[in-house]
C-alpha cells in the first residue's frame, strides 16, 4: 500500500488531483450521493459531474449527469470489481476507475458506442491516463499513489525515505552554489532541509508579481515606510531559506543592502501560484507559519482567488480569508490601504483549456547526481564519517549496525569468500559504495564483483559486473523490500537477497524486469537456497542466521568495514 495513506487518505489525494485540473469545469463529489441506483442509494468515492455545483443542491444528481466514477480499493477489491462494476454497468455510467492501492494499479473501464462497461487498460505508475470527456487532461499513475519518479525511473513514496533523507543546511546549500556544485540559474530554494527546484516564471505570473509591485510602490503611505523585495532569500531557519515571489520588509535607514531577509524583517510575504496551487497551499503556508512571519498572502491564478493568512501561532495560521473578484483586501500592518483583487490579477485570466500540472515538495525535489556526492564529500559538506548513500538522487541515511547485523553480515562474508577464493574471478565487497547510475550511489551490506561474466547486465561504475547484491535487514525491512528492491531490479543485478533478522527469513529475488524481480523465493532456516553465480553451491539459511543469537554473538567480532577481499 503506497504511503501507508489508507483508504481516506488515498481518496482525499484523488479528489486533490481532479480539483486542481477541472475546477470549474465539472462537480466533484467527493463520497457525494449519487442518484438512487436500483431503489438504493449508493455513495461512489468520488463521482464527476457535468455543470456546476449549484444543478445538484437540490437534488441527487441522475446517472446520465455523470462523466466519471471513481472507487479506491483497498480490502474492497473484489467487491469493486465485481457487485460496482456490474452496478455502474447496469447504470449507464460511461467510464469508472478502479484505484488499487495494494497492486498500485489502476483499471479503467469505458462504454464504448453504447456497449457494456469493459475494462480498456490496466494503468501502472509510469504510464498516463485520461478520462474520455478531457482527453487532452493527462494524470501519471503515480500521483494516485502518492509515489514520485525518480531519476533512475523508480517509484518511491514519501515515507519510503522518512527519517532516513539526509537534510541540508542553509550554510551547506551555500556551499554548494560556491562550489558550482548548483548552479546559480536552476532557480532553487531550501524548504526544511530539501533543495525544491522552482517552477519556471510564466507571462501570467510574471503580469501578477508586476501588478503587485506597482500597487505597492504607487501608495504614499508606504514610499520611505517599506521595501519591496522580488525573489528575495529569506532565511527561516538553518534548513530552510524559501524565495517568496514577493516580500514588504521595513524600510532600512542604515543604507546598507540586505542580501537575506529574516522572518522578523517580514510585514507580508506573497506566493504567486500557477502550477503551484498546493505547494503554496500547503508546505509555504506551513513553513511560514512556523516561522512567525506576520501575513502571508497566496495568490492562485487557477482559482482567480487571493487566500489571506495572518495571526501565525507557530504552527498554522489562525486567520484565514478568501477574496475573489470585485472584494478588498489590506495589510494588516496597514489596514486603511485597500488594493483591489481585480487589479492584482489584471491580465492573468488564464486561456481556456490551460493545463498546469500541480506538483507538491516532493516532485520539486532537487535530485543529486553522484557527481555531486562525491564533490560535497570531498568538500566536507558531508562528513566522511556520515553514513550515507545515494538513492535516486536522495542522498539517504543509513541506520546504525548493531551487534546482530554485524554478526549476519560477516558470516556472510565468510560464506561467499570461501566460494569466491575457488572460482578465482569473483571480489566480495563489503558496506562498499556502486555506482548503479548517474543518480544512485548504494552502500550495500555485501557486494559480489564479477571479471568476466558475459550473462550478466548489472554492472558498477569499473565496468564489473555485479551478479548479487545482499542487504541485512533489522530496522530496515520495508525500506529494503521496496527500494532497495526496486533500485537493484532497474540497474539489472541479476539477483537480490534480503536477510530480514526479524523474521528470520531470506529473500531471494531474481529475474529483474523492468523495476521488479520476476522471482521472488522466501526461505526460513531449516532450508537450503542457492546462487546463480554458484549454481552447485548450496546455501544453508539456518548456518547463515547462526551467529544472529544472543548467546551466539562474538563478543568482539571482526570490524565489518574491513577492505573488499579480490581474490
Amino acid at each position: 500500500m503506497a504511503a501507508g495513506k489508507g483508504h481516506n487518505g488515498h481518496m482525499n489525494m484523488v479528489a486533490d488531483l481532479f480539483n486542481e485540473r477541472f475546477l470549474k469545469r465539472v462537480t466533484i463529489q467527493n463520497q457525494g450521493m449519487l442518484a438512487e441506483l436500483e431503489g438504493k442509494n449508493r455513495e461512489p468515492d468520488l463521482v464527476l459531474l457535468r455543470g456546476n455545483s449549484r444543478t445538484y443542491k437540490a437534488r441527487s444528481p441522475e446517472p446520465l449527469d455523470v462523466l466519471l466514477v471513481v472507487e479506491v480499493s483497498d480490502s474492497s477489491t473484489r467487491y469493486d470489481r465485481g457487485d460496482k462494476l456490474d452496478l455502474y454497468g447496469r447504470s449507464k455510467i460511461p467510464e469508472y476507475w478502479q484505484v488499487d492501492i495494494n497492486e498500485e494499479t489502476i483499471s479503467v473501464y469505458r462504454r464504448i458506442k453504447g456497449a457494456e462497461l469493459k475494462k480498456t487498460i490496466t494503468a501502472h505508475p509510469g504510464s498516463a491516463i485520461a478520462c474520455m470527456e478531457f482527453p487532452n487532461e493527462w494524470f501519471p499513475v503515480e500521483d494516485f499513489f502518492g509515489l514520485t519518479v525518480t531519476p533512475d525511473g523508480d517509484r518511491m513514496s514519501d515515507v519510503d525515505f522518512e527519517d532516513r533523507r539526509r537534510l541540508i543546511t542553509v550554510n551547506e546549500f551555500h556551499r554548494m552554489a560556491a562550489l558550482r556544485i548548483l548552479r546559480p540559474m536552476e532557480g532553487l530554494e531550501l524548504t526544511d532541509g530539501i533543495i525544491v527546484s522552482m517552477s519556471p516564471n510564466s507571462i501570467t505570473h510574471h503580469h501578477c508579481v508586476n501588478n503587485l509591485v506597482d500597487l505597492f510602490l504607487d501608495r504614499d503611505q508606504f514610499f520611505g515606510a517599506i521595501d519591496v523585495s522580488i525573489q528575495p532569500r529569506v532565511v527561516l531557519s538553518t534548513h530552510s531559506e524559501p524565495k517568496p515571489d514577493l516580500t514588504l520588509v521595513l524600510f532600512d535607514r542604515s543604507g546598507h543592502e540586505r542580501r537575506d531577509q529574516r522572518a522578523s524583517d517580514i510585514l507580508l510575504a506573497i506566493e504567486v501560484s500557477d502550477s503551484t496551487s498546493n505547494y503554496d497551499r500547503g508546505d509555504k503556508q506551513f513553513l511560514y507559519a512556523r516561522s512567525k512571519i506576520s501575513e502571508y498572502w497566496q495568490v492562485d491564478l487557477n482559482d482567480g482567488a487571493i487566500t489571506i493568512h495572518q495571526d501565525p501561532n507557530g504552527i498554522k495560521y489562525e486567520t484565514r480569508r478568501i477574496a475573489k473578484s470585485g472584494d478588498c483586501i489590506a495589510l494588516a500592518r496597514f489596514p486603511g490601504e485597500f488594493f483591489l483583487v481585480d487589479a492584482i490579477l489584471a491580465r492573468t485570466r488564464m486561456p481556456d483549456g490551460y493545463l498546469t500540472t500541480e506538483v507538491g515538495v516532493e516532485k520539486r525535489r532537487r535530485p543529486f547526481t553522484v557527481e555531486n556526492f562525491h564533490k560535497m564529500t570531498k568538500a566536507s559538506i558531508l562528513d566522511r564519517n556520515e553514513r550515507l548513500e545515494l538513492i535516486g538522487g536522495v542522498i539517504t541515511t543509513m541506520s546504525h549496525i548493531g551487534k546482530k547485523h554485524r554478526a549476519c553480515v560477516n558470516k556472510l562474508e565468510d560464506i561467499f569468500y570461501d566460494r569466491a577464493k575457488l572460482h578465482g574471478k569473483i571480489s566480495v565487497l563489503v558496506q562498499q559504495s556502486v555506482k548503479l547510475s548517474d543518480f544512485s550511489y548504494p552502500k550495500p551490506d555485501l557486494t559480489l564483483l564479477l571479471q568476466d561474466g558475459s550473462t550478466y547486465e548489472g554492472h558498477d561504475e569499473r565496468g564489473f559486473i555485479v551478479p548479487l547484491v545482499v542487504e541485512v535487514s533489522d530496522s530496515t525491512s520495508k525500506y529494503d523490500r521496496r527500494v532497495k528492491q526496486s533500485l537493484y531490479a532497474r540497474s539489472k543485478i541479476s539477483e537480490y537477497w534480503q536477510v530480514d533478522l526479524n523474521d528470520r527469513t531470506i529473500t531471494v529475488y531474481q529475474d529483474p524486469k523492468g523495476s521488479e524481480y520476476g522471482t521472488k523465493h522466501i526461505a526460513s532456516p531449516g532450508k537450503q537456497i542457492t546462487c546463480a553465480v554458484f549454481p552447485d553451491e548450496f546455501f544453508s539459511v539456518s548456518d547463515i542466521f547462526s551467529r544472529t543469537h544472543k548467546q551466539d554473538e562474538p563478543r568482539n567480532g571482526p570490524d565489518i568495514s574491513r577492505d573488499t577481499r579480490r581474490i
